[in-house]
């Protein structure tokens, strides 16, 4: 009995030391998905010809526009679609302030913790990461303090490029901080925030080019003079979803294609994943 307690608290404390993903040997056997986020993104911009090029020349798929892809969320707000699209189940976050209990397991509890990156600065994201809280594989690219004005983008892609496991979640946030922005320009900042992405998915698609890269955003804006606006703006909740993957994964997307929203996607990633 003595034995065993002491087996079992060495094994404890050795889930406890800390790691560094690039020393970890990965399994190329099995899946690995790429979900990039880039935070805010109209239907209305991702489908003119003028930006994402590189994405919509290798996607297997493109979903979404004005009817047919959205979020669950209400509010049409960030951390309920992240939640959402990591458990494929609804958390019930009602809002950017959640900072409870999550109801569901998600993605990152049902692998181990170091075939796991999610990569973001903004440190809200990391409250839902994971139900269990213990472990939360979770890499904020920064410790400043929120600025709509400052780039970050490229942080998330140096990040990338270091930290890779099977499940990887980049949030591109640049894009949504620009379009809030109250500065002068926010338009010219947030289409440029556009170019910048697409070229940071090509430079990772080449770096690993047998990921399934699944792209897509947490919501749209508002049409018009609205569009810099998303939360309980009711045409924010028109999304979309691009997918350039092995052709063996492809089938996995059959019901993303009948009914396109975030849970779907979620449920998605966890059949990838977990083989279900």
């Amino acid at each position: 009995m003595k034995k065993a307690f002491i087996l079992l608290a060495l094994t404890l404390l050795s889930f406890c030391q800390p790691y560094n993903r690039l020393e970890i040997k990965e399994d190329t056997t099995q899946p690995h998905i790429m979900l990039v986020v880039v935070d805010g993104v109209r239907y209305q911009e991702f489908f003119k010809e003028d930006y994402y090029p590189y994405v919509k020349k290798h996607a297997d798929i493109m979903l979404g526009g004005a009817t047919n892809c959205f979020t669950n969320n209400r509010k049409n707000c960030s951390l309920p679609a992240y939640a959402d699209i990591m458990a494929g189940a609804d958390q019930n976050v009602v809002n950017n302030s959640f900072n409870g209990d999550l109801e569901h397991y998600t993605i990152a509890d049902a692998l181990p913790y170091n075939q796991v990156a999610v990569i973001s600065y903004w440190y809200k994201l990391k409250r839902i990461v994971s139900k269990y809280k213990v472990f939360p594989p979770f890499y904020q690219v920064t410790d400043k303090e929120y600025d709509h004005h400052a780039r970050y983008d490229d942080k998330v892609y140096e990040y990338a490029t270091k930290y890779h496991g099977r499940f990887n979640l980049l949030m591109f946030a640049d894009t949504d901080s620009y379009a809030h922005s109250a500065k002068v320009r926010p338009w010219k900042m947030y289409t440029s925030a556009i170019k910048l992405q697409d070229g940071y998915i090509e430079k990772l698609h080449k770096l690993y080019p047998n990921d399934i890269f699944i792209i897509t955003t947490d919501h749209g804006r508002g049409a018009g003079r609205w569009w810099r606006r998303h939360v309980d703006r009711r045409d924010a909740k028109y999304v979309w979803v691009a997918v350039i993957a092995p052709q063996k994964y492809l089938f996995h997307f059959r019901d993303l294609r009948k009914k396109c929203d975030h849970i779907t996607l979620g449920r998605t990633i966890h059949s990838i994943l977990l083989g279900d």
